[in-house]
């Protein structure tokens, strides 16, 4: 119901009250689900809510913050709309040249990271867009074998972020 109330505020342009109300989704009654890509499609909606609220009340920088870190498709749940959303709000923030140096070096750019467990270590390629990181997904999810035998290492990761939906969106 949080959810249904921040919707409309945001329809209102109330943006207060549906960030009060998106608030009260993410953190007093928070998703519950058995499967993980409908954790994964919450995540890209909460961000959007967030992002909404954000630029409605005028931050656009926390909106783009909050976007960004889903701009990759993660291959559980589909970001199209999240990524038409940025694309807006960086097109209006930035001009062409800038969103084209910016995409060239985090292709150029592109990094392992590594965050330590109490049991493991995960690693995970990263790149940055105006000094805010996002994660690149498993290149398995959008090549095919045949095509990734092409490239190998960390040129699996430029390639797809040069053909992601949002890099292909930001540049046209």
């Amino acid at each position: 119901s949080c959810n249904i109330l921040a919707i409309m505020a945001v329809e209102e342009k109330d943006y207060a009250k549906a960030l009060k109300y998106i608030e009260m989704a993410d953190k007093e009654y928070p998703y519950v689900h058995f499967c993980g890509n409908e954790y994964a499609a919450n995540d890209i909606y909460m961000a959007t809510m967030y992002a909404k609220c954000y630029a409605g009340l005028g931050d656009i920088d926390r909106a783009l913050k909050t976007l960004m870190p889903h701009c990759i498709n993660n291959g559980l749940a589909s970001n199209s709309y999240l990524v038409e959303q940025l694309c807006i709000l960086l097109k209006q923030k930035y001009s062409r040249e800038e969103l084209k140096q910016q995409v060239n070096a985090a292709i150029s750019g592109i990094y392992v990271k590594e965050t330590k467990h109490p049991y493991y270590t995960d690693s995970a390629y990263c790149a940055k867009i105006f000094n805010t990181e996002f994660k690149l997904g498993n290149y398995s999810y959008y090549y095919d074998y045949k095509r990734a035998a092409n490239f190998n290492g960390i040129e699996l990761y430029r390639e797809q972020l040069k053909e992601s939906e949002f890099v292909k969106k930001l540049l046209q």
